[in-house]
């Protein structure tokens, strides 16, 4: 019989993290659980009913950074993503162990409706990618980055993962304190050469960045527009069904995040020239 590792990466989430475990007991046959940087409530202490795999990492403030090192420490094919403020219903389990038996897909993205806080504000996108064949994936260490397939897509089913953060994630003041971070973070991964960026699943002889990416680097402030076309084309596409004025806002926030990125590239881009990049 097929068997699914979980993995999770948190940072201090005693409030919602036994809500997560307790949905995927029974679902995973082992959990794998990193902690980014100190923990200092009571995060841990709630894993360890669960797991015995936990690891605490450097702090670096973002969740992609620590991916690779968590599916590296699977024993299993099948990888369960997962984050601290994610759930899935009990009642799905047996659907997602019949999936795994497909020996014909290597991938599948569940849905992943968007949360204001309060209330879901869609009901049939975007999806996720969250199970995995290990063999079959791809992956970057890059904030945003999602897992991709080596060969073929991943298959969009009708399972929620349910999301719901104790916040409106989509807030000019979230926006701020997080999502700029983030950018940061993201824009200074992508100022680096290829070469030198944590991945998984790419052959070694590759030593660009996936296209369109390899331009931005190269032409961040030029590829704004770009970006911005991209946004909202694909967004739009994706949300046709859920369109509403949230969805507007939603739309709004990511146009600004890939403006503040370009611009980021560009700084660490100059930093980098002129020999001072940390």
């Amino acid at each position: 019989m097929n068997r699914i590792s979980a993995v999770l990466v948190i940072y201090n989430e005693e409030k919602v993290i036994k809500r997560c475990l307790e949905s995927i007991k029974g679902l995973a046959d082992e959990i794998i659980v990193i902690h980014d940087g100190k923990c200092e409530d009571r995060s841990l202490e709630i894993c360890k009913k669960y797991t015995d795999k936990i690891y605490t990492r450097k702090h670096i403030g973002e969740a992609e950074g620590h991916r690779i090192f968590s599916f590296e420490k699977t024993s299993y094919e099948w990888i369960l993503q997962i984050d601290a403020d994610e759930y899935i219903n009990k009642n799905e389990h047996t659907k997602i162990r019949r999936l795994i038996e497909n020996k014909n897909i290597n991938g599948y993205a569940f849905l992943w409706k968007l949360w204001d806080g309060e209330k879901y504000i869609t009901k049939y996108s975007p999806h996720k990618t969250c199970l995995v064949k290990k063999s079959e994936m791809k992956f970057i260490a890059s904030p945003h980055e999602m897992i991709n397939l080596k060969n073929g897509k991943t298959k969009n089913v009708n399972i929620t993962l349910e999301h719901k953060p104790q916040y409106d994630n989509f807030t000019l003041k979230v926006f701020k304190s997080k999502w700029l971070k983030w950018a940061k973070i993201q824009a200074k991964t992508l100022s680096k050469d290829f070469d030198k960026v944590e991945k998984i699943g790419y052959s070694k002889t590759i030593h660009k960045w996936p296209f369109p990416k390899e331009i931005r680097r190269s032409f961040p402030l030029i590829f704004i527009p770009i970006d911005i076309s991209n946004i909202v084309y694909s967004m739009c596409l994706e949300f046709r069904k859920d369109i509403s004025f949230k969805i507007f806002k939603v739309i709004l926030l990511n146009i600004y995040y890939v403006i503040f990125l370009d611009i980021y590239i560009w700084k660490y881009k100059k930093l980098k020239i002129n020999g001072k990049e940390d």
